[in-house]
């Protein structure tokens, strides 16, 4: 991957979980592509650090690993 293990581990993971969670209880909703405001506090619960509908590009550090 080539997005920062900060941002990875910051907010990608919690913002999924949040969705997985929010599906297993039976909170799947259409028309708001799941970015409720339960879901943002249950993505906050989790450690989210940006728990937004959309990446924020300026948040993400792109670039090569050192090999």
């Amino acid at each position: 991957m080539k997005e920062s293990k900060e941002y990875i581990l910051d907010s990608v993971l919690a913002h999924e979980y949040a969705h997985a969670l929010m599906f297993q209880q039976g909170y799947f909703q259409t028309g708001n592509d799941d970015h409720s405001p339960l879901w943002q506090q249950t993505c906050i619960n989790l450690g989210g650090v940006n728990c937004e509908q959309y990446v924020n590009n300026h948040d993400i550090i792109m670039g090569k690993l050192p090999f």
